[in-house]
């Protein structure tokens, strides 16, 4: 139920910034920016909102051994 409550705060430009991150972590808030259309500072405050929402819950680093 908490979840489903905030969902209804999230917008289509939220579920851009959570796609760009999801298919490249390493890009900016600049280069989400320029792909969602917006500045790099209401990417910054978004990503902020859906962390303090707790759509976002934390940042993990995955990693290729091979490339290693």
């Amino acid at each position: 139920m908490y979840l489903w409550n905030n969902m209804e705060k999230i917008d289509k430009k939220d579920k851009k910034i959570i796609y760009q991150m999801r298919n490249n972590c390493r890009l900016s808030y600049s280069q989400i920016g320029k792909k969602v259309g917006l500045h790099k500072d209401v990417v910054a405050y978004r990503v902020k909102r859906l962390q303090d929402l707790g759509i976002i819950k934390g940042f993990y680093t995955f990693y290729n051994p091979k490339k290693l």
